[in-house]
């Protein structure tokens, strides 16, 4: 029976990527509670299944790019991306964004990263590239407006300083 579930989530994995982790979940407690070695083998072969249609059905709805490899990157986290191929890159604490960019700020109480207004002031490349919508670059100016209007931040009310 699970197994028959399973397979039907995984045939509309694109409707059913919340419930794709409670399979996973209930693969791996059932490979932890059995002691034959043909239970151990199929849940293996269903985790490496939905694995696999989580990775893909996330990876089609990633907007961000990684700068290194090209590799799609999946918002996992507000604070930390990291890409396909495991590269990590830091969050623009105002946009969310991946703050892809030498010219950054740092809060001095958390240390939460921001893009500095003046990396899109100066048209910086890699600035510029932190910010696809849809696979185009999209240089906003809302975008700079809310960069040069926050000075402190916003997640514990401390300075930004370059």
């Amino acid at each position: 029976m699970l197994t028959l579930l399973s397979d039907w989530c995984l045939a509309n994995s694109t409707l059913m990527s919340a419930t794709l982790t409670a399979v996973a979940q209930i693969f791996a407690t059932v490979k932890r509670h059995s002691a034959y070695a043909d239970v151990h083998t199929i849940c293996d072969e269903y985790l490496l299944k939905v694995r696999a249609a989580g990775s893909a059905a996330a990876a089609a709805e990633s907007k961000e790019e990684c700068l290194a490899c090209r590799g799609a990157i999946v918002f996992m986290s507000p604070w930390k991306a990291v890409c396909a191929n495991g590269h990590p890159w830091d969050r623009c604490a105002v946009s969310l964004l991946t703050a892809a960019t030498p010219k950054t700020r740092s809060c001095l109480g958390c240390n939460r990263k921001s893009i500095s207004p003046e990396a899109l002031a100066t048209g910086d490349e890699t600035a510029a590239d932190a910010m696809p919508v849809d696979g185009t670059v999209v240089e906003s100016n809302l975008m700079k407006v809310l960069l040069e209007s926050m000075a402190v931040c916003v997640y514990c009310g401390n300075q930004l300083r370059s």
